[in-house]
């Protein structure tokens, strides 16, 4: 990318830029990019308009919006902690009569709220599978396994085991620089 860096700043300057989750997502990574090839780009410097923004502001996705969408009702006590649990269970109870592919079963809704990609080792999309191992998915080793890392760069997983990434990821991580690593679930039917 260093090779690039230079021309895709040219190619950038003086342009807008639009897309859909642009301002959390592209923007970000390509900064971060540049910013490492040391050419940072300033936000500033463009016009940018993000459609999931607009989509987010004109179509809320909030309780009240839940509730006025699966109940054709107003949400007269938002923020109340009562009144907020009863438009809960409205709702899904409403969901439950819409869509006949969700079951009533607490533990079928649990599967189904709560379903990970089985390519990813973690929530976070932080490390990945890749010949059965976990592999580590940014940064400056990216491509690299878990084990790699905790065999030649331990000082770089205990600064993330330090760092602001979820439990999930950190335990992972320590229990990496402990020798202990994850094993690749079988897969499910």
């Amino acid at each position: 990318f260093g090779d690039f860096a230079p021309h895709v700043f040219e190619f950038l300057s003086g342009c807008d830029l639009g897309g859909f989750n642009v301002l959390r997502f592209d923007i970000p990574f390509l900064q971060n990019e540049m910013t490492r090839e040391g050419i940072p780009l300033e936000l500033n410097d463009f016009r940018i308009v993000d459609v999931q923004v607009i989509f987010h502001k004109k179509e809320p996705r909030d309780l009240s919006a839940a509730l006025r969408y699966y109940c054709n009702k107003d949400h007269t006590g938002a923020h109340d902690a009562l009144s907020d649990v009863r438009a809960t269970a409205e709702i899904l109870d409403a969901q439950l009569g819409k869509y006949d592919d969700l079951s009533p079963d607490l533990e079928q809704l649990h599967k189904y709220c709560n379903t990970q990609d089985a390519r990813w080792v973690t929530q976070d999309r932080k490390f990945f599978w890749r010949n059965n191992q976990a592999v580590i998915s940014f940064g400056k080793h990216k491509g690299k396994s878990l084990q790699w890392l905790a065999e030649h760069q331990a000082d770089y997983l205990a600064w993330m085991s330090d760092s602001d990434f979820p439990p999930e990821t950190r335990e992972l991580i320590r229990n990496a620089l402990n020798g202990i690593f994850p094993q690749k679930p079988e897969d499910e039917d």
